[in-house]
Formats: structure tokens, C-alpha cells, sequence
């Protein structure tokens, strides 16, 4: 792998949505310095897997992330809302937590 390439540490959240659970925040801490390492390296710092509307901010507030991989939740939250909707909503997510950083 090149310097250049995107690394993507990746948190699992399988234990449970709450993003204030332990579990939660003890697999957050672990991405929050895999992202600090990744930067320094200067790379890209993106997250994903198992993101959703309840535990999206937390991540999106991490110091240099860049991109977060969230489809299933979006696709599954379309079912009841439709695309456009569910896409707005989790932006507004994300832009919120953007705007008050950890």
C-alpha cells in the first residue's frame, strides 16, 4: 500500500446503537487514535460499518474525518421515508455534529 492510499479504520458497533453504551465508546476511542495515527501518516481518515441515525455523530465530530460509509441505514430508513428524505436526514446529522466538534 502507498502513503497515497486511503486507509479506513473501520468501528464496529454490533453491541448495541446507543452511542453513549460502553461498548460504543470504548470502540470510539480506539478509532479516535486510529485516526490520529492515519493522519499523521498523512493519510485519509474514513469510518464505516454498521453507522446509523443513532451512533452517525460521534464519529462525525472525530478530528480530520473525512468520509463516513453509511448505505444499509440510509436504504433501510428510505422504506419508511423515501431516498430524498432519508439522505436529508442523515446530512443534517452529520453537518450538526460537524459544526460542534469534539
Amino acid at each position: 500500500m502507498k502513503s497515497t492510499q486511503v486507509l479506513t479504520p473501520t468501528l464496529f458497533t454490533k453491541k448495541g446503537r446507543d452511542a453513549e453504551a460502553p461498548a460504543f465508546l470504548t470502540e470510539l476511542d480506539k478509532l479516535r487514535s486510529a485516526g490520529q495515527a492515519v493522519r499523521q501518516l498523512g493519510m485519509r481518515f474514513n469510518a464505516g460499518h454498521a453507522l446509523n441515525y443513532y451512533n452517525v455523530q460521534p464519529l462525525a465530530r472525530l478530528a480530520g474525518i473525512r468520509e463516513l460509509h453509511i448505505g444499509h441505514a440510509i436504504v433501510s430508513r428510505a422504506i419508511f421515508v423515501g431516498l430524498r428524505e432519508a439522505v436529508r436526514e442523515m446530512k443534517a446529522l452529520m453537518r450538526e455534529a460537524a459544526n460542534s466538534p469534539e
